[in-house]
């Protein structure tokens, strides 16, 4: 999931982009008006579909983030880990 900071960087891209079409055929987008309504249409739907895809993107999963939560609780509250028993045969007799 795309934090403020992306999204900041994606609009700030997006700008710059129009500002480069804007300044490289502006002759052309005076002279044809349809021009300059079809390249809006394209970088709003370019736009659009980077925001859609990350809206699909999964989120982090909670139980990953709560389990961060409580191990840094535990190690508050001092309780530690029980050592694991080696697996495999008993002791020999």
């Amino acid at each position: 999931m795309a934090t403020q900071r992306d999204y900041q960087g994606l609009y700030d891209r997006i700008a710059a982009l129009r500002n480069t079409v804007a300044s490289r055929l502006a002759s052309d987008l005076i002279t044809n008006p349809q021009l300059a309504d079809a390249l809006t249409k394209q970088i709003d739907g370019m736009l659009q579909s980077v925001v859609d895809a990350d809206a699909r993107a999964p989120h982090p999963s909670r139980p990953r983030r709560q389990r961060g939560r409580l191990r840094a609780a535990a190690m508050r509250r001092g309780w530690r880990r029980s050592p694991v028993a080696p697996s495999g045969p008993g002791p020999a007799r």
